[in-house]
């Protein structure tokens, strides 16, 4: 790809205080660790809820795309969920329009993403304040689920999604959209 020779991952700028992260580690816990893949990737914990940011360059091995990989990628898993109906959950997807949007990682755990697009000229700002809006949306969605599913069940958690959708009208607005 054209474009100026970065010296650091633009997930690494978006994080360093030098280049306009002023957060303190009191604020917004940072961590910075390695993905699978030998990139950096930075455990975020916001409110409770622990997110992974890392910076997709390429696709998976077994991925046939022709759309650029490049990307911001914020994700938290749920841990300990069963999930009891996976329609629900695409239509949480639908819902929302995608952002964030409901998976399965490799291991069957519900995870709840968002993403997006970058490039070789990406301003650093501008992926701070984009990278900002998917972990306040993730937050607030994961932590209104994660009250419902704990409050419904004396066992291990289940996915119900009526008690969910009952604890987005309380939420927040994109919690609501998120269910309705």
């Amino acid at each position: 790809m054209a474009g100026k020779c970065r010296g650091k991952l633009l997930v690494e700028e978006i994080f360093d205080p030098e280049q306009g992260w002023n957060y303190s580690q009191n604020q917004v816990p940072v961590q910075k660790n390695s993905a699978p893949d030998g990139n950096p990737c930075f455990i975020v914990d916001i409110d409770g809820i622990e997110m992974a940011v890392f910076q997709q360059n390429k696709w998976k091995d077994s991925v046939d795309s022709h759309i650029n990989p490049m990307r911001i990628v914020t994700i938290t898993t749920f841990r300990g969920i069963n999930l009891r109906n996976a329609k629900a959950l695409l239509n949480g997807n639908y819902d929302s329009s995608g952002l964030p949007n409901f998976g399965l990682n490799d291991s069957g755990e519900i995870v709840l993403q968002a993403a997006f697009p970058v490039g070789p000229d990406f301003p650093v700002e501008l992926a701070r304040k984009q990278l900002q809006v998917c972990m306040g949306l993730i937050s607030e969605d994961a932590t209104g689920l994660l009250q419902s599913w704990n409050a419904n069940t004396q066992e291990a958690p289940k996915a119900d999604w009526e008690t969910a959708r009952n604890v987005a009208k309380v939420a927040g607005v994109f919690a609501k959209a998120l269910f309705f």
